[in-house]
């Protein structure tokens, strides 16, 4: 870094200057054999060419020949150095040494008393085109020195340059806070040796003048702060404190400190309007790093310019960039200077928060602006609007500061529409006042107008970037419906007036309402249920808002004479088919009501959908198919109004990624064209990488340069670069899922090792996350899922739960491999705190989790029910498991069992596919043992219930046996019993009946009645009812058929023989006929569950 010399500064310039040894020695050595150029062991007494530094301010020493503290006898001793001042030990050694030659350094020093740091410093002079510009680097950085030992300091490979003209090297002490200090010191064995030969100087280029800038004026600012001063950076607010400090600088010794933020755009400022030239480039460089103590932040470089007495802030220079108090940061970007600015500075402020009232205090450091010489030309290639002239317009989403330079040229080359990135959205029509203004936008339309483009309007109505006074009081009360809609009527008017002054027949159309929709669309029809909450417009107004929005501005638009004005309703997401589906059931209930109610017009009221198109590689072709053609279905025009596909997670694209790209846009353009009879644009938002909002992901056709990447080549012949480029097909990963029901208690039991694992070992991106294995069981009703994670950390403090340490699981039930989710499609997440979510949100009904934490370890089992069809209809399902990490509130990583895309949300056709493993006979045959288990616990149930009385002598035999067939179930379930072991139980259940059973006959025997007979209907316990003339005993209707068990028990016959109070004693102690059935049954049951036993038995032997 070269400084300007004077005496003076000079001292300041040499205080705490680090020029690491690094920087002066790496230079490129012949081979050649070490020769000693100087020795000084001062075994001679003398003290030639030593002498002390007489500069301002510094103070000589004695310089004597000491016998005391020697390396040999004797040695050079720097001492009685004066306290109140520093003093330095010189030597000129420039006079001994050979330009273009290099050098090691090296000699011993020792503290007479104490300990310090020892520093070579040196003045090295070069000429340059200024001979007063000099450097005062560190030879050898601080080194710890004490009165103990001799210590050697050594600087290897020092490379004297070939032009240099001085060398004076000198020994300061100074402590660990770079303060100089005084101590008294000796020197020995200082040696110079020659070990090589520089490379010939090779001449910098003579670089051409840039046109239009006078030589010397390409820097239109260069502020290191060296010189102690803010170097032209000022408070952008009164309250910012500005501090030029050594705490602040990066490598040198001052830089920028700003503190005392009270909002999030309260900043250091530079004007640099009188510094830079209209229709210009600038490359922008600076370093920042936030004070000690303050949290992670991002900064940015945002530009205030002021064209046609409007000024606007945004977008930024700089996109934001996440800055630490830990180490410092280079943001980097470029920004072309409009022809027409009238005011311009530059400030590092946060991303914009008007509610903010705190900021961070950060450093600023070697900020640069210098004019941008291209490296690339704009190509000469053929014309995206000429290549699709007969289909659709070509449109692109661009800035007034893009009315310059390579920005311009690339943009009337290639479209022939464009939509204002930013100017006409509805807070760029208000002051700070709240005052309607149109300058801007003004300006943008002449722009346009002069470049001979065609302009959509973007966007009259929007919940983000509005003003909010239209429909908000001050206290922040909504304003009443009338207010609001007379608000919004005046804003519509006057933006669309005002905009055909300037534009007339060029502005072909507008975004009349914008992103309205917002919700879990679970139901499309009821679209108004998924109306953005956070809307002002629908706060104030009410849902009708959309439709009387749309109605105005056809109004306004027939009032100018653009009858013909195309209306668009414009979203993102549009590829989603729940959404999809919703925006077409808003816009054809609309159409609907308007045509209604006014029969005589047959325009559709909204005339346009609007595509936004933010895609990435991943998503599935086919949906944006489906919802192309579904809005083509409404009769209205389609738009393609924002498109970009991002391709990268990092700044730079494979070649891989690039392909990827490229295939994706000529899918994209291919169907397109195949639609363009009912398209009228295709708009992309940006002109290049470098100007996208996602230029990380490098979305767009032409990159950082401005230079065509694959994706521009791949839309000159869509057909044939499909043709050609087709990707290989990855095969879906397959796994097996066993048959067998888990129970869902927070316990890995045995049947899971039945399952084979699955690995969860694709990483969709960091691969340093949480990793883990899965198994899957399966039964006639439900999918069974256990999922093990080994993770280091636990986080659940993001208020999204796919943000949440988590693990997921992606059904497709019938393995569509459908593009979009439908019937039997699922996403089941659970968190370590077996906390559910679902998507879509009714597929929860069933659904069981629990979830077990160990440490920072954690496992999940899920009980998912089937909803279209029973598992064993089906071999193959669709299936993923996901494991998400989270780390301080945000997911980190996602490992998955099968696919790379993360688009298993929306996109079934993603998932790999998981085998029913056919359960063997012997499995089949112990689940009809556990239903006939079932069944018999079903019967005692219904006996208890319906013989409280009767069955009291009973109980405990009752009770035996609920306990024995309970003990049957879980030795089934756990597999823990052989086939020998069931048949035994099941004989024990067989005597239980038996006991059971002749425990009836001997009470019915007791009653003097035969056993199986039963007297009537009535219930037990139940008062007789006396009856009526007519009637018939027991409620029987006369000419009915007596029961069926081989009794005339209850008949007709004879039922006016007998009185009443015999038939009231009989009935009272007589077992019902329903009791002595159930158990028959019961006998019946338990004689199937020994013949199945049995056939289990005779395949297992069998099969031995």
């Amino acid at each position: 870094m070269k400084k300007k010399f004077s005496f003076a500064m000079v001292l300041l310039l040499i205080f705490n200057l680090l020029v690491p040894p690094g920087l002066l020695s790496s230079v490129s050595a012949a081979e050649v054999t070490p020769n000693e150029v100087l020795n000084f062991d001062f075994e001679d007494d003398s003290t030639t060419g030593w002498s002390s530094l007489g500069w301002d301010n510094l103070a000589p020493a004695d310089i004597e020949i000491v016998t005391d503290d020697v390396t040999g006898e004797k040695s050079l001793g720097y001492l009685n150095r004066p306290t109140e001042t520093e003093s330095r030990l010189l030597y000129d050694l420039g006079q001994e040494l050979t330009q273009g030659e290099i050098y090691t350094i090296s000699f011993d020093v020792k503290l007479k008393e104490g300990t310090t740091n020892v520093v070579l410093g040196s003045k090295y002079s070069y000429p340059s085109t200024d001979p007063e510009y000099n450097e005062y680097p560190w030879l050898i950085n601080p080194t710890a020195v004490n009165a103990d030992d001799w210590t050697t300091l050594t600087l290897e490979n020092f490379g004297y340059e070939h032009e240099a003209t001085e060398l004076l090297v000198w020994l300061q002490t100074q402590n660990a806070d770079n303060a100089f200090t005084t101590n008294d010191y000796y020197l020995d064995n200082f040696k110079v040796m020659h070990v090589g030969t520089m490379e010939e100087p090779v001449e910098d280029p003579v670089e051409e003048p840039v046109e239009g800038i006078p030589a010397g004026e390409e820097v239109a600012a260069d502020t290191d702060f060296e010189d102690g001063t803010a170097q032209g950076w000022v408070q952008r607010q009164d309250n910012v404190v500005l501090d030029v400090t050594a705490d602040a600088a990066r490598d040198s010794k001052f830089g920028l400190s700003v503190s005392n933020r009270l909002g999030s755009s309260d900043a250091a400022l530079i004007d640099l309007f009188d510094e830079m030239y209209p229709g210009h480039e600038y490359n922008f460089s600076l370093w920042v790093k936030l004070a000690p103590g303050q949290e992670d932040t991002p900064l940015q470089l945002s530009a205030a310019q002021t064209v046609n007495g409007e000024t606007t802030y945004y977008p930024p220079v700089i996109e934001p960039v996440t800055v630490t108090s830990d180490e410092w940061v280079l943001l980097e970007g470029t920004y072309a200077v409009p022809q027409d600015i009238e005011a311009l500075s530059f400030y590092v402020e946060e991303e914009y928060d008007e509610a903010q009232t705190t900021g961070v205090s950060y450093y600023i450091d070697d900020f640069k602006a210098e004019v941008y010489v291209p490296d690339y030309a704009v190509e000469d290639l053929t014309p995206l609007k000429d290549i699709y002239a007969d289909h659709f317009y070509i449109g692109n989403a661009v800035g007034t500061n893009h009315f310059a330079g390579r920005d311009l040229e690339i943009m009337t080359k290639h479209h022939n529409l464009i939509t204002a990135e930013n100017v006409m959205k509805p807070e760029a029509y208000y002051d700070d006042q709240g005052n309607f203004t149109h300058s801007s936008q003004d300006a943008f339309l002449q722009n346009a107008v002069d470049k001979n483009l065609l302009v959509h309007g973007h966007v009259l109505m929007w919940h983000s970037q509005s003003e909010d006074s239209l429909y908000q009081n001050e206290d922040g009360s909504y304003k009443t419906p009338d207010e609001a809609l007379a608000n919004m009527k005046t804003h519509i008017s006057k933006v669309m007036t005002s905009a055909d002054a300037i534009a007339g027949d060029s502005l072909i159309s507008w975004d009349v309402v914008n992103e309205a929709l917002d919700g879990s669309f679970s139901n499309p029809e009821d679209w108004k249920s998924n109306l953005r909450q956070s809307s002002g417009w629908l706060q104030s107004i009410g849902d009708d808002y959309l439709y009387e929005a749309y109605k105005y501005a056809r109004e306004v638009a027939d009032s100018l004479g653009r009858h013909d004005m195309v209306l668009y309703y414009n979203d993102y997401n549009d590829h989603l088919q729940p959404k999809a589906r919703t925006m077409y059931h808003m816009v054809k209930d609309i159409n609907e009501r308007y045509a209604e109610e006014n029969p005589d017009d047959d325009r559709k009221l909204i005339s346009g959908v609007g595509m936004q198109s933010h895609y990435t590689t991943s998503v599935n072709i086919e949906n944006v198919r489906t919802s192309l053609e579904r809005f083509i279905e409404l009769g209205v025009d389609v738009g393609v109004t924002e498109l970009d596909v991002g391709a990268s997670n990092t700044t730079t694209l494979t070649e891989e990624e690039e392909k990827e790209q490229a295939y994706f846009y000529a899918q994209l353009f291919d169907l397109y064209k195949e639609h363009s009879d009912h398209m009228s644009r295709v708009t992309l938002w940006g002109l290049s990488d470098r100007h996208s909002w996602r230029s990380e992901d490098n979305p767009l056709l032409f990159d950082g340069n401005l230079q065509a990447k694959e994706a521009y080549y791949a839309l000159q012949d869509t057909a044939t670069y499909i043709e050609e480029n087709a990707p290989i097909e990855v095969e879906a990963r397959s796994g097996d899922a066993a048959f067998g029901t888990a129970t869902i208690d927070g316990e890995i039991e045995e049947l899971w090792s039945n399952a084979p694992v699955l690995p969860i070992d694709r990483f969709q991106s960091a691969h340093n996350g949480a990793t883990g294995e899965a198994r899957v069981l399966w039964d006639a009703e439900n999918l069974y899922v256990l999922v093990e994670v080994t993770d280091g950390e636990l986080d659940k403090t993001s208020a999204n739960a796919y943000e949440h340490d988590s693990v997921e699981v992606f059904l497709d039930e019938q393995n569509t491999k459908a593009a979009s989710y439908g019937d039997g499609h699922g996403q089941y997440r659970v968190n370590f705190d077996n906390e559910q979510s679902f998507n879509p949100g009714d597929i929860s009904e069933g659904f069981e989790s629990e979830a077990v934490v160990d440490g920072t370890n954690y496992f999940v089992e899920m009980k998912i029910p089937f909803k279209t069809t029973s598992l064993v209809d089906v071999d193959t399902i669709g299936f993923d498991v996901q494991i998400n990490d989270a780390v301080d509130g945000a997911r980190n990583s996602v490992a998955i069992w099968n696919d790379y895309t993360g688009m298993g949300w929306s996109d079934p056709s993603v998932y790999g596919n998981l085998t029913l493993v056919e359960p063997s006979e012997e499995q089949l045959q112990i689940e009809e043992l556990k239903a006939k288990i079932e069944e018999l616990k079903q019967q005692i149930e219904d006996l208890k219930e319906s013989n409280q009385e009767q069955i009291g002598e009973l109980q405990e035999q009752v009770t035996n046996l609920e306990t024995l067939l309970e003990e049957l179930t879980t030795q089934i379930e756990e597999q823990g019993a052989t086939l020998e072991d069931l048949v035994t139980q099941i004989g024990d259940l067989t005597s239980k009946i038996e006991e059971l059973l002749s425990k009836i006959e001997d009470l019915e025997e007791q009653l003097g009645e035969e056993p199986g007979e039963t007297p009537g209907e009535e219930n037990p316990g139940e008062e007789p009812v006396e009856e009526t003339p007519g009637e018939t005993p027991g409620g029987e209707t006369p000419g009915e058929t007596p029961e069926e068990d081989g009794s005339d028990k209850g008949s007709n016959d004879g039922a006016d023989e007998g009185t009443e109070d015999e038939s009231d004693d009989s009935d009272e102690n007589e077992l019902p006929d329903t009791a002595t059935n159930t158990y028959n049954w019961l006998a019946v049951g338990t004689f199937m569950l020994i013949i199945g036993a049995g056939y289990l038995l005779y395949v297992r032997r069998k099969r031995a």
